[in-house]
């Protein structure tokens, strides 16, 4: 599988596979390092992949951003939220033992801290719904292929 260029604000190559459906994605297991995950609500002012590892991290209280590799960050497609929030797929480098008690099978809520105190990232492995992986500047969107 072919590994793509660094994301902008990332320093590390991105692996297809780990992106588009390599392995389960059911049920938390110990192979958690290779699982991909996807993150909700990050606020819109996040920019980067590196912004949104940093905010991730500090949420789970991982000691450094670096142990978290975001595959993709978009724009949400939930034309009612406004200002619209970001999502992104993500892996972690190291297994960990718990993201708590999941509100449901597969998703976890990460309370955010300081000016985004009272708001929640949502971590989940079910993907259900739609699942933007980049954004595309209007003035040069011209086909989309689903």
């Amino acid at each position: 599988m072919q590994t793509l260029p660094p994301l902008p604000g990332s320093s590390q190559g991105v692996d297809c596979k780990q992106v588009l459906g390599g392995g389960t994605m059911s049920s938390v297991s110990a192979d958690i390092g290779k699982k991909v995950f996807r993150l909700r609500g990050l606020p819109n002012t996040v920019g980067t992949p590196a912004d949104a590892a940093a905010l991730v991290a500090q949420g789970l209280g991982l000691a450094a951003s670096s142990d978290v590799t975001v595959c993709s960050l978009a724009t949400t497609l939930d034309y009612w939220e406004s200002p619209p929030s970001k999502v992104s797929t993500l892996q972690f480098s190291d297994p960990l033992q718990s993201f708590g008690t999941p509100v449901r099978p597969g998703e976890w809520r990460i309370p955010l801290s300081g000016s985004d105190a009272g708001r929640s990232l949502i971590l989940d492995t079910h993907f259900l719904g739609l699942t933007p992986l980049n954004d595309v500047d209007e003035s040069r969107h011209v086909l989309e292929y689903v």
